[in-house]
């Protein structure tokens, strides 16, 4: 599937009429644009992920639900990329199991390990796949930008490979905030 990304200033995502309405912000990318992209959902979305950078606009509980009930994960990540909300549904009867199953690997150590670099890789994986949705869209607008965030995903890549070789707690943290 795909990810609908919306950035800018005064993105809103409501529900209006029964419809999932979302609205892109304004930036520098589209400030010259009058009228701001709004989709529509009212069914089974093309997307199952909507990736919000930035922290200006509103999202209201009833559209996280819906889009909750399409499967939509709602992702919010600062002008930095780092997270600092992730909406997503889980299983309402699968829950305690899914707690059980997260004691079990707490403490067991490798299995512990093994989830520590699967998250950490998976978050790079994530930011260099992001990275590579942008560079597409600002090499239309700016060669400049396009190369400095094509060095950024050079240099994630690089933290990616020295995932593997890494086997202690702290190194692990170091790799995923660079």
């Amino acid at each position: 599937m795909k990810t609908l990304f919306l950035q800018g200033f005064g993105i809103s995502i409501k529900v209006v009429d029964g419809k999932v309405r979302i609205t892109n912000g304004r930036s520098l990318f589209n400030n010259h644009k009058k009228e701001r992209e709004i989709i529509e959902v009212s069914g089974t979305p093309n997307f199952d992920k909507i990736v919000i950078e930035g922290t200006s606009g509103w999202v209201t509980m009833e559209s996280l639900k819906v889009l909750s009930d399409y499967g939509v994960n709602v992702i919010m990540v600062d002008k930095k990329g780092r997270l600092f909300a992730n909406y997503n549904q889980i299983g309402g009867s699968s829950e305690p199991l899914l707690r059980q199953k997260q004691y079990e690997c707490f403490v067991d150590k490798d299995r512990a390990e093994h989830l520590r670099k699967w998250v950490v890789s998976q978050k790079i994986e994530s930011q260099i796949q992001l990275f590579k949705e942008l560079i597409t869209k600002l090499k239309l607008v700016n060669n400049n930008h396009a190369r400095i965030i094509d060095n950024a995903i050079l240099n994630m890549q690089k933290h990616y490979d020295k995932l593997g070789n890494s086997h202690s707690l702290q190194r692990l943290l170091q790799l995923s905030h660079m």
